[in-house]
């Protein structure tokens, strides 16, 4: 096998050329015989450098270096593919002048040439929309010293494909081999956007589509904030109405004394202030298409058995009229009630409940489906940060303390944050921090499923961090802080120290 020269053959080459041309006889023989092995030696260091940035070349993932002041030294062709950047304009530039120009929006090398550590986040370019998750690696000398900072990143949208074909694979289930490579399982429902990637809302929604080409009645029910009303328009879409008319009343919303005419129409007369000619309802307006009875739970007990007749029936009685009047509407109802518990409470019609319940749809809340909040997080950042003209990034822990929160508002708290916490950023950075004192907790609360993922000592850990940290948030500094969870102040710092907490 051949040896491979390397800098200190060469090093002891040239002390044997110091030799020669002292004691040798023959100098020029013995010189042009050495130069002629320092040739070769020289060819073949260069070889190897040349093969191993062939290698690097050749890597589906990113490569991004710096030096140790954060100079670009080498990008491989996969970062500009990926991110859109040409090395010919940011090699010799420094991260620094990258950001400056507002290039890049990544924090990760700065933080890497200061703390001399490993550090994840997310990184934004700028010109071409690009998000991944960017991880940083310090690369030391023997003596310790920081030589070079490196990066590799994926896009977000690959992690998640790879998450789900790794569930796919786990449940015994083979992907479709028909896929392009590298597709993305993230799905849109509808041009309104129920946006997921987990298995559970990818079943629901090809169940609603189903049952969309039907005429029976649905209810769909799930906790506020969950998307019922997008789901519904799920379904209009996948019907036979779609081109039809789609009316929706929010049962809650009007006063009860005008809901059934709202809902059922008038006619002239029928009562003071009643207009000239009398008034579709509601379901006349939806004849021929769909209607949604949203928050149906909130009907008033003497409108149910009225609307009952009207599913029954297919007919309507205006208010004050005589006369019948056919119809023919798709009815879905939506409520965040447990109607069967408003049923034994005496406050919903068990007939009512039988009729509009033939194919129930239950959408389930966001704590159940944690796996969709990082793709959420990201269209939520993206559609503030063009509203507001920012550049908002979220750094990784603070993505898994949203996973791990309960999230009783579902997908509209979660939005509903997102946009105060871009509204509000100053560094364009969300931290853990921020976050806890967006929602007003003194404790992050985790899921049932996520409790499971933890060992005892990993739980007891993650909830002494969140301790710790909360107590810093409330109290402004760690001095207070330890002593509010009386804590030896040199037990609180050595904590502080452990958990990276600031």
């Amino acid at each position: 096998m051949e040896k491979v020269l390397c800098i200190e053959d060469l090093e002891r080459k040239l002390e044997q050329f110091q030799i020669i041309l002292t004691n040798s006889d023959n100098v020029k023989k013995d010189i042009l015989e050495l130069t002629e092995q320092m040739v070769e030696m020289v060819a073949n260091y260069k070889k190897t450098q040349i093969d191993f940035q062939l290698i690097c070349n050749h890597l589906n993932t990113t490569l991004f270096v710096t030096d140790d002041r954060g100079y670009v030294c080498y990008v491989n062709p996969s970062y500009e593919e990926r991110t859109g950047l040409k090395k010919e304009y940011i090699l010799g530039k420094t991260i620094f002048e990258l950001q400056k120009e507002n290039v890049i929006q990544c924090d990760v090398i700065p933080r890497m040439l200061k703390e001399e550590k490993p550090i994840n986040a997310i990184g934004y370019v700028v010109s071409t929309d690009y998000r991944g998750f960017v991880a940083g690696i310090p690369v030391k000398d023997e003596n310790g010293k920081l030589r070079y900072a490196i990066t590799t990143d994926w896009d977000v949208m690959s992690i998640m494909e790879m998450e789900n074909r790794l569930k796919q694979l786990q449940k015994g289930e083979i992907p479709d081999s028909t896929d392009e490579a590298g597709s993305v399982s993230v799905h849109t429902a509808d041009e309104e956007e129920i946006l997921y990637t987990s298995d559970v809302m990818r079943d629901l929604i090809s169940l609603a589509k189903t049952v969309a080409q039907t005429d029976v009645s649905v209810l769909i029910t799930g906790e506020t904030g969950t998307g019922k009303e997008l789901l519904s328009k799920v379904m209009v879409k996948y019907s036979c109405r779609a081109d039809n008319t789609y009316i929706k009343v929010n049962c809650a919303a009007i006063p009860q004394d005008l809901l059934e005419s709202e809902l059922f129409g008038y006619e002239e007369g029928a009562f003071t202030g009643a207009k000239r000619g009398g008034k579709k309802g509601a379901f006349e307006q939806a004849d021929g298409g769909t209607i949604l009875l949203d928050e149906i739970g909130e009907l008033p007990f003497q409108v149910q058995a009225k609307l009952l007749r009207v599913l029954q029936e297919n007919e309507v009685n205006r208010v004050g009229g005589q006369q019948a009047i056919k119809l023919n509407v798709r009815v879905i109802a939506a409520t965040n009630r447990n109607l069967l518990q408003e049923i034994r409470n005496g406050n919903f019609r068990e007939d009512l409940y039988y009729r509009l319940n033939i194919l129930p749809l239950e959408l389930p809340p966001l704590r159940d489906r944690s796996e969709d909040i990082p793709f959420l997080v990201g269209r939520f950042l993206e559609e503030f940060d063009e509203k507001y003209k920012k550049i908002t990034l979220i750094e990784a822990d603070a993505m898994q303390l949203l996973r791990h929160y309960d999230w009783p508002g579902n997908i509209r708290e979660l939005r509903n944050m997102m946009e105060r916490l871009v509204i509000l950023g100053k560094d364009g950075r969300i931290t853990c921090s921020e976050i806890q004192k967006v929602l007003g907790v003194t404790g992050i609360c985790v899921s049932t499923d996520q409790k499971e993922k933890y060992t005892l000592k990993e739980a007891v850990e993650q909830f002494e961090k969140q301790m710790i940290q909360n107590a810093i948030l409330k109290e402004g500094n760690k001095k207070k802080a330890s002593e509010a969870l009386g804590c030896e102040r040199t037990t609180f710092l050595k904590k502080c120290k452990r958990y990276e907490i600031e």
